[in-house]
């Protein structure tokens, strides 16, 4: 397993997310072209700064450079959290535990998935106050389509014991 390898990596992910706070309004200032050239780690590699329809939905009617930043702030260093820090592996996936824990839709439970190359996903959700639950993703993002090196896995450590939830589904 990449244990070792995921704890060393704390550190430089620690002190990226820790720039993301104070940069992010600054870098919102650049169009999109400078941003991607100069603070691609800042960015998310699959949405523009604007974020992706939930954001979007979420702030409509708010002004644009707020929408920004807060894409920025709740999506702290991704670039670098999947390009530098990503695994790459052609897996493929193995799942211990049940693939419909989520918050969206809330289904509580833990599921554990692996590669053969060692890297690992620990994923868990448990309702904990009214409307909210304890969510705990560490490792690699490990789910979705089949892993491969040309598009690296994002590095996470994410523990939010009141993350919102959707509606349940039954076990």
């Amino acid at each position: 397993m990449k244990t070792a390898l995921w704890l060393l990596l704390l550190i430089p992910n620690f002190v990226i997310d820790f720039l993301a706070f104070p940069l992010a309004p600054l870098i919102v200032l650049l169009d999109e072209k400078r941003a991607t050239q100069w603070f691609v780690w800042f960015l998310t590699p699959d949405n523009p700064m604007t974020g992706d329809a939930g954001h979007e939905a979420r702030w409509a009617g708010r002004p644009v450079y707020l929408k920004k930043v807060a894409w920025l702030w709740r999506n702290r260093a991704n670039g670098f959290a999947t390009s530098v820090l990503g695994a790459r592996t052609e897996g493929p996936v193995s799942v211990k535990g049940d693939i419909r824990v989520s918050n969206h839709p809330l289904f509580e439970g833990l599921v554990r998935r692996s590669t053969p190359e060692g890297y690992w996903q620990f994923y868990y959700v448990k309702r904990s106050f009214k409307g909210r639950c304890l969510r705990v993703n560490l490792g690699w993002k490990l789910w979705g389509a089949r892993p491969s090196v040309a598009s690296p896995r994002q590095y996470v450590c994410s523990i939010n014991p009141l993350m919102g939830y959707s509606h349940e589904i039954s076990s």
